[in-house]
């Protein structure tokens, strides 16, 4: 499986609700791409859709330290700045432009 694929497979956990499948294939793609923020903030991702709340924030921290221009990491981490978030997670910039246009539909 190339890394692009990896990738792909951990969204498609995401979306599926798979997140203990998509926590392995996370830490498996971190392992092999440390330097990826695309995968820290997969992997905060599915921490915090299983309620670990510090450790999500610690992989939205990295992905930002990674690129400081990967806005869905930046996205995520500001939602932990209001004590409840109001949308869903980005994973990636086309879901992240999503949120984006509802919360100005509000």
């Amino acid at each position: 499986m190339d890394k692009r694929e990896m990738i792909g497979q951990i969204r498609m956990c995401i979306d599926k609700s798979q997140y203990g499948k998509g926590i392995k294939l996370a830490e498996k793609a971190i392992g092999i791409m440390p330097t990826s923020p695309v995968v820290h903030n997969l992997m905060g991702v599915l921490l915090e859709k299983q309620n670990r709340h510090v450790q999500a924030i610690q992989q939205y921290k990295v992905a930002c330290e990674l690129d400081m221009s990967y806005e869905p990491a930046h996205q995520n981490l500001e939602r932990y700045g209001i004590f409840f978030p109001l949308h869903n997670c980005a994973y990636c910039k086309e879901r992240m432009f999503l949120m984006q246009k509802a919360l100005k539909e509000i």
